[in-house]
């Protein structure tokens, strides 16, 4: 969810129009605007959308900056000064460029995997239980990833599919097996 905060119902109408078809929004009108929105709904990231930034408004964004850090805050503005250098997680998008708002706000919302640790997770996972692993789809449930997502990530970061990791994990763990037999005699 994006809270997305304006100082008008025009401003924030125009954005909501490009925002929803990519993310959920809530919209609220800066003088409405209560920290207990942020703890009502889970906020991805909340959005700036004003026209020119005061006292208040920064005293604002310092507020919910200092007690969410961890929501990134994008202010979506044409001010070119350095009012929001302090501000660890703001982020400053040039007003009236959607694809970059929304470019921003697919890296920070989609990045929530980060593809080569969970790449890695899933291969520990493959080789710790390789014995009762009988499909993809149990590796999916595990990791409550999307399948298609997850196959076309692990095959761009790997060069081989999941099925056939599975595969090779396999036969190297008969082939280590096998070794370890013959290197003690017990055939």
């Amino acid at each position: 969810m994006i809270l997305l905060i304006s100082d008008s119902i025009k401003q924030s109408y125009v954005l909501q129009k490009y925002l929803v078809p990519h993310f959920g929004v809530l919209s609220v009108y800066f003088k409405h605007f209560e920290i207990e929105h942020l703890k009502d709904k889970h906020t991805d990231a909340v959005i700036f959308n004003c026209k020119r930034f005061n006292e208040t408004k920064l005293e604002l964004l310092k507020t919910i900056s200092k007690r969410h850090p961890e929501i990134p805050i994008i202010c979506f503005t044409s001010e070119q000064d350095n009012l929001f250098c302090y501000f660890k997680n703001v982020i400053v998008v040039p007003k009236n460029n959607y694809g970059i708002l929304i470019k921003r706000l697919k890296e920070i919302i989609f990045r929530e995997l980060d593809w080569d640790e969970k790449i890695n997770e899933v291969k520990k996972y493959i080789v710790n239980n390789i014995s009762s692993i009988s499909s993809v789809e149990k590796i999916v449930e595990e990791f409550d990833i999307d399948h298609r997502k997850l196959s076309s990530e692990f095959k761009l970061k790997t060069g081989q599919s999941i099925q056939k990791f599975i595969i090779d994990t396999r036969f190297n763990l008969i082939t280590d097996i096998l070794s370890k037999t013959e290197e003690l005699g017990n055939y």
